[in-house]
């Protein structure tokens, strides 16, 4: 991604060098495109990965009969507090989450 950043500034930076302007003018182009160069390499390159390199299966669990003690795990929702109203509605889902996921291993946590 950086060589690929590195060739479109050049790109450009050529084009300055080559209408004969002062190399303030080619700093300034280099800052200038430094952004989308760098965001049409990142495109690129995402655009490469996924053409190029297949999907796979990922290993999961099996928790059918409930989670085991040694996969103890707490579910934290980030929250941002505005008023009492947001804070009644925040534990009402809170609630819902943990009645529609009961399990003894299973914690959930707003914070």
């Amino acid at each position: 991604m950086g060589l690929l950043t590195l060739l479109l500034m050049l790109v450009f930076a050529s084009y300055v060098v080559s209408s004969d302007d002062s190399w303030i003018q080619i700093l300034g182009v280099c800052l200038l495109t430094f952004l989308p160069a760098t965001a049409i390499a990142s495109s690129v390159v995402n655009w490469a990965v996924t053409d190029n390199v297949a999907p796979r299966l990922l290993p999961r669990l099996d928790f059918q009969d409930g989670i085991p003690t040694e996969y103890q795990t707490m579910v934290v929702i980030p929250t941002l507090l505005t008023d009492t109203a947001e804070i009644d509605s925040l534990l009402q889902q809170l609630e819902l989450h943990f009645l529609r996921n009961a399990d003894s291993a299973l914690f959930f946590c707003r914070c």
